[in-house]
């Protein structure tokens, strides 16, 4: 998976848009969505890292980009109007 330690497994410049997801409790929750990586000429390496962009500051423009797909996230609150 990206960002994992182990190898071969980690970020590429085609992950960008990825989203980075996060398990509380019961619940697999979106957290970030990947902007970019450090060295876009590596791949699939533990020691590549990638820039995050996190959704909170973002959530209601998701929400509303994703509505006219019948898309409802779970993250999006009756305060995006």
């Amino acid at each position: 998976s990206a960002g994992s330690r182990e190898a071969n497994k980690g970020v590429c410049s085609g992950d960008s848009g990825s989203g980075l997801f996060v398990k509380v409790g019961g619940s697999t929750n979106l957290v970030a969505i990947q902007s970019s990586v450090l060295n876009p000429t590596i791949c699939n390496s533990p020691k590549n890292s990638a820039y995050y962009v996190p959704i909170r500051n973002h959530a209601c423009w998701i929400a509303k980009t994703l509505i006219p797909y019948n898309i409802i996230p779970s993250f999006a609150s009756s305060s995006c109007k």
